[in-house]
């Protein structure tokens, strides 16, 4: 039987996923083309925001807070782009299963991971420096979503989407009003009485 992943908590995460036995996939320009126009598509569609990323020739490095779960964002850029290139023409595994992540602690961590994502072409030859690689967010004229503000936001969305008047202690809804005064200044506290696996996750909508 194929292990499950347990869903992920909301969060910034730094994501690593590989092509298909890890071929060169994106030493083609169109593919990699079509991978980020499929990228900021979702992105554009509110999935996710994104803060850096990089393509390599057989490997991708994303560092984005998701809007839906890091599960369903995953799915919805390596889905998205395998029928994008179905369409184009080309047949058979596009993917390695799977992905692996880590989630931000704290704007340190963030720095050291987008770092990491944007010397990933040098530390491999592939450029000079980041900014001279077409496909990394280091190159100038990308588009990218702004940090720590995408983090605050996650951190209270789970307070702020619990259902509040069935929870057993009348504190809670004094806390909530409070969280929901403070969201923009990021002060907000998640709340901490038990909730269902999905709540506790951000999974109920």
């Amino acid at each position: 039987m194929k292990p499950i992943r347990a869903l992920s908590p909301h969060g910034t995460y730094f994501v690593t996923f590989s092509t298909w036995k890890r071929r060169r996939l994106f030493v083609v320009e169109s593919y990699v083309r079509l991978f980020l126009k499929t990228l900021y598509g979702y992105r554009s569609q509110g999935r996710f925001e994104l803060h850096a990323f990089v393509v390599m020739p057989e490997h991708i490095h994303l560092l984005l807070t998701p809007e839906v779960t890091l599960e369903q964002s995953i799915h919805f850029i390596k889905g998205g782009y395998s029928h994008a290139l179905g369409l184009e023409g080309r047949k058979g595994e596009v993917w390695q299963r799977g992905f692996t992540d880590h989630r931000i602690r704290d704007a340190a961590d963030f720095d050291t991971h987008r770092g990491s994502i944007h010397e990933n072409p040098v530390k491999r030859g592939i450029a000079e420096s980041a900014s001279d690689h077409r496909y990394c967010s280091a190159y100038p004229g990308f588009k990218l979503d702004g940090w720590p503000s995408a983090a605050k936001a996650a951190c209270c969305r789970t307070a702020l989407r619990h259902d509040w008047k069935s929870c057993p202690s009348r504190a809670w809804s004094r806390r909530v009003m409070a969280a929901q005064q403070v969201v923009g200044s990021g002060r907000a506290r998640v709340h901490s009485c038990r909730t269902s696996p999905q709540e506790e996750r951000g999974f109920s909508r």
